[in-house]
């Protein structure tokens, strides 16, 4: 299976599990530098996602279990690595990419 494929089904798992909205994926080069992209950005390749939560989805996604209360970005942080991604927390959203 693709890089590709795998980092869509982990996407696919994430927005299940956590909420939210992705912001941006695929990127043309000139997109990307529009946005002040990273030169080699994973977006570029359909292999980055940002990732955020307005107030109100940040609050609907909130859950507790076995006594711990988490919001779907906290899950984010925690699950992506888990699947194989990287997490890179810029403030107002989060951008998730293969390693």
């Amino acid at each position: 299976m693709s890089t590709y494929i795998k980092f869509c089904i982990a996407i696919a798992q994430l927005a299940a599990a956590c909420g939210g909205r992705c912001t941006s994926w695929w990127r043309t080069p000139v997109g990307n530098m529009e946005v002040g992209g990273h030169k080699y950005s994973r977006h570029q390749v359909g292999e980055g996602v940002d990732w955020t939560w307005s107030k109100e989805e940040l609050a609907a996604s909130e859950v507790v279990y076995e006594g711990i209360r988490t919001n779907g970005r906290e899950r984010m942080i925690a699950m992506a690595p888990k699947l194989g991604l990287v997490v890179v927390d810029e403030g107002d959203h989060l951008h998730v990419q293969t390693k």
